[in-house]
């Protein structure tokens, strides 16, 4: 501000020639005691500035890390194939720390293992995953096996007192699940699987800013449909029943956990229910009996109102024909849990629009395709029908829309180096990653970290029972074609 001040002084006599634009100049400084003070304003203006860049940066630092800042921890990855791929590729290209990868379950794991490190710069590869388990230089193992290893490979990495993030389903079934959590909290490490939907911005926008927040009133029901055309490959982990494979737990879950949260953020409204940080899990799979999911919510229920809550589920859906043990192929189902249904569809079989859709007594929030990795979230809210109307005519099936507002967060564009792609948004890998790596490096010897805040325990299990439930309905009814 003083430089300025004293240019407009000196240029007086020029700018005195346009005439009209030397009282704009003079106006700003007329004198050479008004230049004084404007060289004082702008000194109180630097120092200002240099304070508010100190504040700042001390701010930043005592929030803690960014939402995708990687570089803390070791990783190891187990299982190889092709959502491994991309959850390297978004770990190196973000800083992530991959010290050791593992392929164990297919012929020559070992050239496999060497050609996956040699592609991302791995230095350490094996090809046993009993061999990852016993390197002391790797913290926490991603275990992108196929489906029906989750349980054992996630058991051997506990046991060797590494931290387990599992990729979903957590298993093929809830005591499978309840087994790896339990081992988990015994030796106080941290198993969690990863539904990598929970992590993403827009996601927890629509659950913490609009649904905990009432912007979109009591919600009643959650209606998502995920579904793809899946190869016909007998031996490709999709249709396999061997590999763990059906379209309930390959893309059916996610609108289940989605579902689950959307109940716990629904009742949470109330500022006299809180969650808790550590939920008991000190159950056996005997407990997982009739009523169904009453044994879990009596334990790890995260709100008095959910402990008490019934969960009933009906089912219908189609199997894979030519199999002697056929995977759900289609499925459809209605869940009502404390009060909020869920609509869900899946399918390996047809297209889908690929979204999740919470709906409120005044509006809904939905996620947008794809909704399990959502960039993009939008709300709309509506006129309470309730209120006086005054002059307002209103159409007989319709609310008027007050609002309609769009989240978006985009994701940093793929590596080119590492192409091709397998899945959609996947450097949403990162939020994933980082949220599981703040956690550690946060935790102490009297607080460890036992489980992520946006994936609690018993979400996990919850959306496993609700998941078991429905393929054993559509097992039960479906005709096999």
């Amino acid at each position: 501000a003083g430089r300025l001040a004293y240019e407009a002084v000196e240029t007086k006599e020029g700018v005195d020639e346009e005439g009209e634009g030397s009282s704009k100049v003079w106006m700003v400084a007329t004198s050479r005691v008004e230049v004084r003070r404007w060289a004082c304003v702008g000194k109180v203006m630097l120092v200002a500035g240099l304070v508010a860049v100190a504040v700042s940066v001390a701010w930043s630092q005592a929030a803690g890390p960014k939402e995708d800042e990687l570089g803390k921890v070791r990783w190891g990855i187990a299982g190889l194939g092709r959502i491994a791929h991309d959850f390297a590729a978004a770990l190196e290209s973000r800083g992530g720390s991959v010290a050791a990868v593992a392929a164990g379950s297919l012929p020559d794991s070992e050239a496999r293992a060497e050609a996956f490190a040699r592609q991302f710069g791995v230095k350490r590869f094996y090809g046993t995953y009993e061999e990852l388990a016993a390197d002391v230089d790797v913290d926490v193992v991603y275990v992108a096996t196929t489906n029906q290893l989750h349980r054992n490979v996630s058991l051997l990495f506990l046991r060797a007192g590494k931290h387990v993030l599992c990729e979903k389903p957590t298993g093929l079934s809830a005591a499978e699940a309840l087994e790896m959590l339990r081992e988990a909290r015994r030796r106080d490490l941290l198993f969690t699987t990863n539904f990598w939907t929970m992590s993403f911005p827009a996601t927890r926008w629509a659950l913490r800013d609009v649904i905990r927040r009432d912007q979109i009133g009591e919600v009643l029901a959650v209606r998502g449909d995920m579904a793809f055309e899946a190869v016909y490959d007998l031996q490709d982990r999709f249709l396999s029943s061997e590999l763990g494979g059906g379209a309930v737990l390959d893309m059916g879950c996610y609108v289940v956990h989605f579902f689950v949260h959307v109940v716990a953020a629904s009742v949470a409204r109330s500022p006299r229910e809180v969650l808790p940080t550590r939920p008991d899990l000190a159950l056996t799979p005997a407990d997982i009996a009739a009523p169904f999911l009453q044994p879990i919510l009596n334990h790890s229920a995260p709100l008095p109102r959910l402990r008490s809550a019934r969960v009933s589920v009906l089912a219908t859906g189609h199997l894979l024909d030519g199999l002697d043990n056929p995977v759900d192929v289609e499925a459809a189902a209605a869940v009502d849990f404390a009060g909020v249904r869920l609509l869900l569809g899946t399918s390996l079989q047809r297209a889908s629009p690929f979204t999740i859709e919470a709906l409120g007594a005044d509006g809904l929030v939905r996620l947008e395709p794809p909704a399990n990795c959502p960039e993009t979230a939008t709300l709309d809210r509506y006129r309470d029908a309730n209120l006086p109307t005054r002059n307002l005519v209103l159409p007989c099936c319709g609310q008027p829309r007050l609002e309609h507002r769009t989240f978006h967060r985009p994701l940093d564009p793929y590596p080119a180096r590492y192409l091709p792609q397998e899945y959609p948004n996947a450097m949403g890998f990162v939020y994933a990653a980082a949220a599981l790596e703040s956690c550690l490096t946060r935790a102490t010897p009297d607080a460890p970290c036992l489980e992520l805040d946006h994936v609690p325990a018993w979400t996990q299990l919850a959306t496993q029972l609700i998941a078991d439930e429905i393929i054993s309905q559509i097992r039960r009814v479906a005709d096999t074609y």
